[in-house]
């Protein structure tokens, strides 16, 4: 099967040091290292100069939230973010936190999360918290007034957070997001999400309420000591992810090309398109899955094309069994054929309401002048029609608007219907004629036979007797008598 690998956004250091003295901080490895892979527009590593702790969470009664660009889509399932504690005092254990990711809302004056699309509630255990770094000592603030001092810290913890990939977040590529972040238990101290002096466009925010989203219709920037928003300061934190995800794309093609007609799609991808478009599903985690089309009424579905090897259509349940392998972008192509129509027109010399036997692919009908014979939706294809020509009646003439159209004999025409085509046949009855000789004498009754010849009828008649031609066809005829002696 083809293996798609989509690369994610590396920053690479030259040089890994496990311990480096920087003068201010010892910086240590930790779970997410600078020269690991990213999802988002650049990591926003932890200020260990200048940085300072902003509480967010239970004992800020409030959430602190950050914006991000996605530069990759796909599912988050690590977030790793930078945070203190006061006096370094808190508890190793269980720690619980909520996270959010939000749409970017840039009504107003600055922006702020918008819409809450995802939401997690995370049991964090020490195994996944790594002191990174050591630094003389930074402050420890409030969201309301950072430049406020409540406390100070040494220890920068490195949080990790991992995400059932079944249940993560599946971000596109281009969109900025925001990420909050709500400690409620476990450290037994306030929690603070670290700065960091890397900028990306607008300023962390902070939302204060008795819930893990704080009030989400009062997002605020955070406050100096006079009160004034800081416009600049972001939060540190980095999103990537450790599972290859790969995507279904099912693509409609109809015939004819170019058709209007909605097709309606359920299972792993669903939706409706229409010739020439797609639907995608990113974020496919690796495993078998379903893609089944309705077909509307007067389309045949035909046929079903996987770009792997390993999945496969089948036109009965009209389903695609899709097995996708990691980083794997599989299109399936469903491909629909519009049902064609056939009507059977009679045109009848001289006009008229007379019945006529037809069979199409040896199906019979009826038609009549008034009455054509129509078939309805049926697939393209090859089919025969005949009529049978009743008794005093030839057919004189058939015709068709139809693109492949075989005048066999003027009883029968082949008509290769092609998708979407609605054809007309015309059989064109003209009916036969008859001759009737009478014969009147004068007297009335008399017993004398008459002899006539002719090519229409011939023979020998009395007084009140016919001869009759029968059918015949339209043309000139003669007839003759040849009267007998003492008659005039």
């Amino acid at each position: 099967m083809k293996n798609i690998m989509k690369p994610l956004r590396c920053l690479v250091i030259m040089a890994v040091v496990i311990s480096l003295t920087l003068g201010m901080a010892t910086v240590s490895l930790a779970d997410w290292e600078p020269e690991d892979c990213y999802k988002m527009h650049f990591p926003q590593l932890p200020d260990l100069e200048f940085g300072k702790d902003i509480c967010t969470g239970v004992y800020a009664e409030g959430t602190i939230a950050d914006d991000f660009r996605c530069m990759e889509s796909g599912p988050i399932t690590d977030i790793h973010i930078w945070a203190s504690h006061p006096d370094d005092i808190f508890t190793m254990g269980i720690e619980k936190f909520h996270l959010g990711i939000w749409s970017d809302n840039r009504t107003g004056d600055y922006s702020k999360p918008g819409d809450l699309l995802w939401s997690t509630s995370i049991h964090l255990s020490s195994d996944n918290i790594t002191e990174y770094a050591y630094v003389i000592e930074e402050p420890f603030v409030y969201p309301s007034n950072i430049d406020d001092i409540v406390a100070t810290d040494n220890t920068v913890l490195q949080y990790n957070f991992y995400i059932d990939p079944v249940e993560a977040f599946c971000q596109e590529a281009g969109t900025i997001y925001w990420l909050s972040v709500y400690e409620w238990e476990g450290a037994g101290a306030e929690f603070g999400w670290k700065t960091s002096a890397d900028h990306f466009e607008d300023a962390a925010v902070y939302s204060i309420g008795d819930t893990a989203w704080g009030d989400p219709a009062n997002w605020q920037r955070m406050q100096d000591a006079t009160g004034a928003p800081v416009e600049e300061i972001d939060m540190a934190f980095v999103i990537t992810t450790n599972t290859d995800y790969g995507s279904i794309t099912v693509v409609k093609e109809t015939l004819p090309d170019g058709s209007s007609e909605d097709f309606e799609f359920f299972g792993a991808v669903s939706g409706t398109i229409s010739d020439g478009e797609s639907l995608v599903r990113d974020c496919v985690p690796p495993g078998q899955y379903t893609v089944t089309e309705i077909v509307p009424d007067c389309w045949e579905l035909t046929d079903i094309h996987c770009s792997d090897f390993d999945s496969s259509g089948n036109l009965t349940t009209k389903t695609a069994t899709v097995n996708v392998d990691p980083g794997e972008d599989v299109t399936v192509t469903f491909t629909n054929t519009q049902d064609g129509k056939i009507t059977v027109y009679k045109d009848t010399i001289p006009d008229g309401s007379a019945q006529f036997d037809i069979t199409v692919n040896a199906f019979p009908g009826v038609i009549s002048e008034n009455a054509p014979w129509e078939s309805g939706c049926i697939p393209p294809g090859m089919y025969e029609i005949e009529e049978i020509v009743p008794a005093c009646w030839e057919a004189t003439g058939v015709s068709s608007n139809a693109t492949s159209f075989d005048p066999v004999t003027n009883s029968l025409a082949i008509i290769n219907l092609q998708p979407g085509e609605d054809v007309g046949v015309t059989f064109e009855n003209t009916e036969y004629g008859t001759i009737t000789v009478t014969k009147v004498t004068d007297p009335p009754g008399s017993p004398q036979e008459f002899q006539f010849t002719g090519n229409a009828t011939s023979g020998f008649i009395k007084d009140g007797e016919s001869l009759y031609s029968g059918c015949i066809r339209w043309d000139s005829y003669r007839v003759a008598e040849i009267v007998p002696a003492r008659w005039a």
